[in-house]
């Protein structure tokens, strides 16, 4: 599925991105995954954005930036 799809207010230059799965558990990202940051009550996702990069995220949805 391309990201356009799921984000259609996605960036030009990022809409053909080829999205394989999607999970906001950093430990489950395959390569070309969507990795989704949720601020929880114990853990905040944001947290683990450079572990999903590293795993091979395609893409990283997150509210904050920091």
């Amino acid at each position: 599925m391309l990201l356009k799809s799921l984000l259609p207010t996605s960036p030009s230059n990022f809409s053909d991105i080829e999205i394989k799965g999607i999970t906001c558990d950093s430990r489950k990202v395959e390569s070309g995954f969507a990795f989704i940051c949720i601020s929880g009550y114990a853990t905040d996702g944001h947290n683990f954005a450079a572990t999903a990069a590293k795993s091979g995220a395609a893409v990283i949805i997150a509210e904050k930036c920091n």
